[in-house]
């Protein structure tokens, strides 16, 4: 564009206000050339105040209009002193053309509306960068027990929530590898070397075979036991506090609680003087460990201790049958995934048998069993997101220290004591955490 003035009724270009080049940054000084193709006419300049639009891109820019008498008329000068921003908005520019913020160019100027929206923009694109950066999605082996995740509904719903507490949504930064042996002692190991084969970041095994299965897999990938009974004595790590391999995670002290349960069917039992002890024989470590238990406490306790064993689903009903016709009075289930899957037969056979028995999960006594005392084993599994975390985010498992449960509940159906003829003493109800009617 070109600047006219007014010389009478005569309107005509100044030929020495020709377009300009910058000749610093943040200047612009106009060339004594004229521009031949710049022959549109301008309205009159009505004072010296009138603003140049070609100064008005932003509200940042200070604009100074001098004027000199020249013969024929008035000599529009405009000055634009912008410093740096010229650079600013030519890379701001709209892809379909430049954006030049010199006033003597015929480039569109910027807008004050279209600045702020470039520079807005402008603001946003570190953090868009960074929204478009892909997550890593990290990969977790899970080994359970039962045959398929159906039967671990309720504890794979809490790993689940842990995983979420801890900021892990599966599908979005993180994938569970499951694998269920369902029961089957060989396919333990099976499936624990076919997880590490595979390379995941964190393997986690659920009860104790699962545990022995993953840490003979793996001496170098992390492991977080969950519900394992004993891990000390069954040589997982070398101490509670200080595990010093690649495996940690939560014990259900299930060894320990053993004679608990047995004083509590006795205090249950009128006249008590021989319980059955049921153990999974396939499981050689873990039964070895409990029959020890048992055996120790029947004497303090004055009953009888015998053990039973179960080695899958199938010889479950033979084992009960066994039970009743040795005239065993009562039945401690020892913790084991098998009699958590096969909870409902248990204590259908049980009550068919007229059999009192303890077990050691809240799903064992909602099934109908005469009563269990143990820890919340789901929060296990929930608490376990925790561990988790701890070793994606560089924690050593050696240095993670084995946690415990500090809370217990005792549960009793009185509905299953009824049906067996049994009468509860009031202070065992006194001190049940929850009673079915």
């Amino acid at each position: 564009k070109s600047f006219m003035a007014r010389s009478g009724s005569l309107r005509r270009p100044l030929g020495s206000e020709a377009a300009c080049q910058p000749a610093a940054p943040g200047r612009c000084s106009a060339s004594p050339a004229p521009d031949p193709t710049a022959q549109v006419l301008l309205p009159a300049m009505r004072s010296e105040r009138r603003r140049s639009p070609e100064c008005i891109a932003t509200g940042e820019m200070r604009r100074k209009l001098t004027s000199r008498r020249q013969p024929g008329g008035f000599r529009v000068r405009p000055y634009c002193d912008m410093g740096g921003l010229d650079l600013l908005l030519s890379r701001c520019a709209p892809s379909n053309g430049v954006v030049s913020v010199c006033p003597r160019t015929r480039a569109e100027p910027m807008r004050r509306r279209d600045f702020i929206a470039c520079v807005g923009g402008a603001a946003t694109w570190p953090l868009a960068t960074r929204a478009q950066q892909p997550r890593k999605m990290h990969r977790i082996g899970v080994l359970w027990h039962g045959a398929n995740a159906e039967e671990e509904a309720i504890y794979l719903a809490a790993l689940r929530q842990g995983l979420r507490d801890s900021g892990y949504v599966e599908g979005e930064n993180v994938v569970l590898e499951m694998r269920f042996p369902a029961e089957q002692y060989e396919r333990f190991f099976v499936f624990a070397a076919e997880l590490a084969q595979q390379k995941v970041d964190v393997l986690v095994s659920a009860a104790g075979i699962a545990a022995v299965a993953c840490h003979r897999a793996t001496t170098t990938i992390p492991i977080v036991a969950v519900n394992v009974p004993d891990p000390v004595g069954r040589k997982l790590v070398a101490a509670l506090n200080r595990p010093g391999g690649n495996l940690t995670g939560l014990s259900n002290m299930a060894v320990e609680l053993t004679t608990k349960r047995i004083e509590l069917a006795k205090e249950m039992t009128k006249d008590l003087s021989r319980v059955a002890l049921l153990v999974n024989a396939a499981d050689e470590i873990g039964s070895r460990a409990y029959i020890a238990e048992g055996e120790a406490a029947g004497p303090q306790l004055g009953v009888a201790v015998v053990p039973v064993g179960v080695r899958d689903a199938n010889t479950l009903e033979g084992a009960i049958s066994k039970i009743s016709t040795d005239n065993l009075q009562a039945t401690v289930v020892t913790h084991d995934g098998l009699f958590y899957v096969q909870r409902k037969r248990l204590a259908d056979l049980a009550l068919e048998k007229r059999l009192p028995t303890i077990g050691f999960a809240k799903e064992q006594w909602e099934a109908g069993v005469l009563a269990t005392y143990g820890p919340n084993v789901p929060t296990l599994y929930r608490r376990a997101g925790a561990f988790i975390d701890k070793i994606l985010k560089g924690a050593d498992p050696a240095d993670l220290p084995v946690e415990q449960p500090t809370k217990f509940e005792l549960l009793i159906n009185l509905k299953t004591a009824k049906a067996l003829g049994l009468t509860v003493p009031p202070t065992l109800l006194d001190h049940a955490d929850e009673v079915i009617e």
